[in-house]
């Protein structure tokens, strides 16, 4: 039997001056998060591409961190584009 390991969301219209632990702190309201939240940056430069993902340990997080779409993100008043990414499994 598998069980869930995280509940993950995708971020997107993350401001370029994100970082990840900005973007971790955003959502620890919504639930326990494992490990550190994440960017895609660009290769060469290393800056952020406004897209993200964040992993709570509970499905219950992962609900509340979905309800944050449509939320402005700090000072940036850049709105955030929300969508569940995936159930990350492994097996027992």
């Amino acid at each position: 039997m598998a069980e869930a390991e995280g509940f993950e969301i995708f971020i997107k219209y993350l401001p370029n001056s994100v970082t990840e632990a900005s973007l971790k702190e955003y959502f620890e309201h919504c639930g326990p998060i494992q490990g550190n939240a994440r960017l895609l940056k660009d290769s060469q430069t290393g800056m952020p591409k406004g897209v993200g993902w964040v992993t709570f340990s509970t499905e219950d997080g992962c609900r509340q961190g979905l309800t944050m779409a449509g939320k402005p993100f700090g000072s940036s008043g850049r709105h955030l584009e929300i969508t569940a990414a995936k159930a990350t499994m492994k097996a027992t």
